[in-house]
């Protein structure tokens, strides 16, 4: 393999278990030896028959799962999956490294997914990898933009109002009134955000 050939190394993090499984995709057998991601710390990533599914693009905004198959022969990966809820959640590092780079910590591509669901055959155990906002079923936006009000209540931690003596009451959650209570630092509105005009 030449220094020019890139390596596709994995780590699959198991929290819960405080432990770390290191693979490289099978690269003639070589164990591979880089650092954890992020760190200086010189790992093993052992070798491992991985296939990985390519991403397919859609025009829905939608991020799409990726689907890697990790060679089970060991049965490593079998105890974990039992162990600790089919893995999901956990956190899978994929990195993309040069052969001539190995000797530097830095020298790396990385892509971060998560762990949706697992499915186990004799000889390999797929994963349906998927980004952590999926994963955690996460809505986006988190909170609804509005333009002229506040979305704050009136002397929370979020507004911290400075004259709570006039009480919720006095608070019309408007530009202008918190500009009154001489707030407008803490406006939880969004006036920029532009009017919608309709033009017939």
């Amino acid at each position: 393999m030449s220094a020019a050939s890139p390596i596709t190394l994995y780590s699959i993090h198991v929290e819960d278990a405080s432990a770390t499984l290191y693979y490289a995709e099978y690269c003639n057998g070589e164990t591979i030896t880089y650092f954890i991601p992020g760190t200086n710390v010189v790992q093993n990533y052992t070798p491992a028959p991985i296939t990985v599914d390519p991403i397919k693009s859609n025009i829905e905004g939608t991020i799409d799962n990726l689907k890697i198959s990790v060679s089970n022969v060991d049965r490593t990966i079998t105890g974990y999956l039992h162990s600790y809820n089919g893995l999901r959640g956990c956190e899978v590092n994929i990195l993309k490294v040069f052969k001539g780079s190995l000797a530097d910590s830095t020298a790396y591509m990385r892509d971060i997914y998560y762990i949706d669901s697992a499915m186990v055959t004799q000889d390999a155990v797929e994963f349906t990898l998927t980004s952590k906002f999926n994963v955690q079923r996460v809505t986006l936006p988190m909170r609804t933009y509005y333009r002229e009000q506040c979305s704050w209540d009136y002397n929370s931690s979020e507004c911290v109002g400075t004259s709570a003596a006039l009480g919720a009451a006095g608070c019309s959650r408007s530009l202008a009134s918190c500009s009154a209570y001489g707030n407008i630092g803490r406006f939880g509105g969004f006036p920029t955000i532009p009017r919608i005009y309709y033009i017939r």
